[in-house]
Formats: structure tokens, C-alpha cells, sequence
């Protein structure tokens, strides 16, 4: 107002405007400290404030920003989660037979093996029941007398008193390249043959009655010589079965181990077992022997040789072309007759 009162309006405002105006203590103190570290040597340049950038009618659209890289940490691999296998009961079953006594034998001498051996025990202790019903068939059918029934129990016990014959044939004389499986076969035929024969005979009505006594008992002798070979023969061949597949699972594992150990002691526990279980069954079911028909129980005696022929189908044995040395069915034959 001073200026514009002497100088009057236009003049006084233009003066005004040109006159130099006086930074505040504050901004002169702030240009004073970026003056001195602009001096000092070293000093980064002065950082310019962010101004708010404007928006620019026409103009491209901001790139966005990098993004910053990531860490090694980071950037490491993270491994991947664990899942958890959830087995069925079946599964889990089946694992646990393998790890038990019966899973392991089965592993090492194979499933058809170890059911050939345990049907042809077995067969053999199940014969107390035919034995039973032969001597009640001999003593009310045909009416002989105790020395007799006897004597031709005696004649027709005669092929297991030449059971080491029977091994030495086998391992010399093969047949179609095999020691052990074709006799096996032969032996169930044989048997199957005679208990079938001994059911027809004693059937009622059959021609057995009207046989003079001599020819019956001929005939009777005949069919249960053939009964006990059979026995006899499949025993003797089963024996130099277990043996060899005992030596062949101690020489595989070494000699002297606890596995092979073990095979062996397993071999001999089924081949007891399964004779101790037809034995039993064979003496549980001799309250039969006088309630029911001869001809039932030697059918039923049929079927055990039947069941011992349709056990050695399944085996595979290599063929040989050599006769089979000493420590095969020989030594085992000869041990099964001693004991």
C-alpha cells in the first residue's frame, strides 16, 4: 500500500515484482549443508525429490516394474510331500504269509512241491483205515481164520521190505529224462488200480463169494501187494525228493546256514505232520470200518492215490540224461527202509 501510494497503482506493483525476495533461515541453512557436502570429495549426487508423475493424455500405458529375483533360498528345490500308501487287508495278509514259516518254504521249494509231499504222507497214514476194513472184509466175508488173514497179510506186505530197490531203479533207469516224477505218476496209477479193483470185489453181489477160496484169496493177495507197492514206491521216491531239494537249498545258501538249516527241518516237519494227520484221520474213522461196506471204505482208500496223481501233475522236474548219483534217492531210499 506504501508503495502504491506514491508510486500509484501499475508502477508500484511492477516494483514489487522485481524486487528480490529474502529465503527464509531455514532454506538458507538447507542450501548451505547440500553447498558443503556437494564440496566434500566421494559425495553421492543429490537425490532429486519424487515428483508425482502426471498423467499424460495419449501416452502409453506404465510398464510395471521387474520383479526383484528371487533368493537361492528361495529358488531351492523343495522335495516332494510324502504320501502315505494305504494297503488293503488282503495286501497286508498276503505280506504277512510271506514273512511266516509256511511263506517261506513255500518260497524256497515252490507250492506244487511241498503239497506232492505233504498228499503223499498223507495217503500213507490215512492206510489205517484200510487196513482195518481189509482184516473185517477177510475174517466176515470170506470167513478165514486169523492164521490165514495173517499169512496173506504178511505175503502182501512184501514190497516194502525191497524199498532201497526201488531207489536204485529210479535213479538209474530214467524215464523220458526224469528220475522222480514219472515213478510218482506210476505209483499213484498202480494204487488207484488196485483199491479200485478191491471195491469192485468186495462189492455185494460181485463174484468174490462164489470165487473157490483159493482163487479169492490169490486175487485178494494179489490187488493188496499192488495196494502196498504203490505206498511203498511213492514213498521212496517222495524221500529222494525231499533229500535233494534239502541239499539243493543248503548248497544255495551256503552250506551250513540257518536258512538251509532251517529248509531241512521244515521238509521233515511236513512229511511227520501230514503222516500224523492221515494217521489220525484214518484211525478217527475206524468206528466205520464195521457200520459200513468194505467196497465203501476201499472206494474211499481210492481216492487218496488219486489225489497223490493229480498232486504230481504239477511238478516240473528237468530232464537228465545221466543216472543220478549217490547223494539222490539211493541214500535216501536206503535211509527210509532202515529207519
Amino acid at each position: 500500500p506504501i508503495v502504491a501510494g506514491r508510486c500509484g497503482g501499475r508502477v508500484g506493483l511492477s516494483l514489487l515484482a522485481t524486487m528480490p525476495t529474502q529465503p527464509s533461515p531455514r532454506r538458507q541453512r538447507e542450501t548451505r549443508a547440500l553447498e558443503i557436502d556437494m564440496a566434500l570429495p566421494g559425495s553421492p549426487a543429490p537425490r532429486r525429490a519424487a515428483s508425482p508423475a502426471r498423467k499424460v493424455v495419449g501416452s502409453a500405458p506404465a510398464q510395471p516394474r521387474a520383479k526383484r529375483a528371487a533368493s537361492p533360498a528361495a529358488t531351492r528345490e523343495r522335495p516332494p510331500p510324502r504320501t502315505t500308501i494305504k494297503r488293503s487287508p488282503r495286501k497286508a495278509a498276503a505280506g504277512a504269509l510271506e514273512l511266516s514259516w509256511l511263506g517261506r518254504q513255500r518260497a524256497a521249494f515252490g507250492l506244487p512241491f511241498l503239497t506232492c509231499i505233504c498228499v503223499v504222507y498223507f495217503a500213507q497214514g490215512f492206510r489205517a483205515l484200510s487196513g482195518l476194513a481189509t482184516q473185517f472184509f477177510l475174517k466176515d466175508s470170506l470167513g478165514l481164520e486169523p492164521a490165514a488173514i495173517q499169512s496173506l497179510l504178511a505175503t502182501a506186505a512184501l514190497p516194502w521190505s525191497v524199498k532201497p530197490l526201488y531207489g536204485l531203479v529210479s535213479d538209474a533207469v530214467p524215464i523220458r529224462g526224469q528220475h522222480r516224477k514219472p515213478y510218482l505218476v506210476l505209483a499213484a496209477a498202480v494204487g488207484l488200480a488196485a483199491w479200485s479193483g478191491l471195491a469192485l470185489l468186495a462189492a455185494p453181489g460181485a463174484a468174490a463169494a462164489s470165487l473157490p477160496p483159493l482163487t479169492a484169496m490169490a486175487l485178494l493177495t494179489a490187488l493188496l501187494l499192488l495196494s502196498n507197492l504203490s505206498t511203498a514206491l511213492s514213498d521212496v521216491v517222495v524221500d529222494a525228493m525231499v533229500a535233494e531239494a534239502a541239499a539243493r537249498e543248503a548248497a544255495s545258501s551256503g552250506g551250513q546256514s540257518a536258512a538251509g538249516t532251517e529248509g531241512e527241518n521244515a521238509l521233515q516237519s511236513l512229511c511227520w505232520g501230514a503222516l500224523a494227520v492221515g494217521g489220525l484221520c484214518g484211525s478217527g474213522l475206524g468206528f466205520a470200518a464195521s457200520a459200513v461196506p468194505a467196497c465203501a471204505i476201499f472206494g474211499l482208500s481210492a481216492a487218496c492215490p488219486a489225489l497223490v496223481l493229480a498232486a504230481s501233475h504239477a511238478l516240473s522236474e528237468p530232464p537228465h540224461s545221466e543216472p543220478r548219483g549217490t547223494a539222490g534217492g539211493s541214500l535216501a531210499a536206503l535211509g527210509a527202509a532202515g529207519a
